[in-house]
């Protein structure tokens, strides 16, 4: 067990993870861990994006006005994983690569996170930036026939001035929500 409590810990070291912890960095968090399951940061990118294959700042002409110190812009795979790598470099942030996160429980004022490898660690924020490429979560249960219409799972399907429900905490849900907030009570 890990005695030291944590100010952030941050689960997942891709593009909101690897943000995250540069913003905490510049806003002087003493003790912030980046957490990556896989052997090296955006791993996603990494693995499912073809060598030379563009990556757009604004996704499916979902706009979306960065705020922060990293700046983003359209480029290609290889391009953009260099900059992640200059980011955490240039912010001597050492991710703990080979941490996969197996729970996440409130203890009081803190947050006990424990690893698959059963180490535990205390921190008193943790953020969740696992991301899923943009692909909603869909549930595994039949919707309802009286409220199937109501559920849509694209940003580009609600209209405005609807009444809206996002539902998730992961890297899309953020985006659809802070775009919704724009057009939508």
């Amino acid at each position: 067990m890990n005695q030291e409590i944590l100010d952030v810990l941050i689960v997942g070291a891709g593009p909101g993870g690897i943000a995250t912890a540069v913003e905490c960095e510049i806003a002087g968090v003493k003790k912030a861990l980046l957490c990556e399951k896989t052997e090296s940061h955006s791993g996603m990118l990494e693995k499912f994006y073809k060598a030379g294959k563009r990556i757009d700042k604004d996704y499916k002409k979902q706009v979306v006005e960065l705020k922060g110190h990293i700046p983003f812009k359209d480029s290609f795979k290889e391009e953009t994983l260099e900059n992640f790598t200059n980011l955490l470099k240039e912010h001597r942030i050492t991710p703990s690569y080979k941490t996969d996160i197996e729970s996440v429980k409130k203890e009081g004022e803190l947050f006990k996170i424990t690893t698959t490898s059963n180490t535990t660690y205390h921190a008193k924020f943790v953020v969740v930036a696992i991301g899923k490429m943009g692909q909603p979560n869909r549930p595994t249960y039949k919707i309802p026939v009286a409220l199937s219409k109501q559920v849509v799972f694209s940003i580009n399907d609600c209209k405005e001035n609807e009444k809206t429900l996002v539902i998730g905490g992961g890297n899309s849900a953020v985006e659809y929500a802070i775009a919704l907030c724009k057009t939508t009570p």
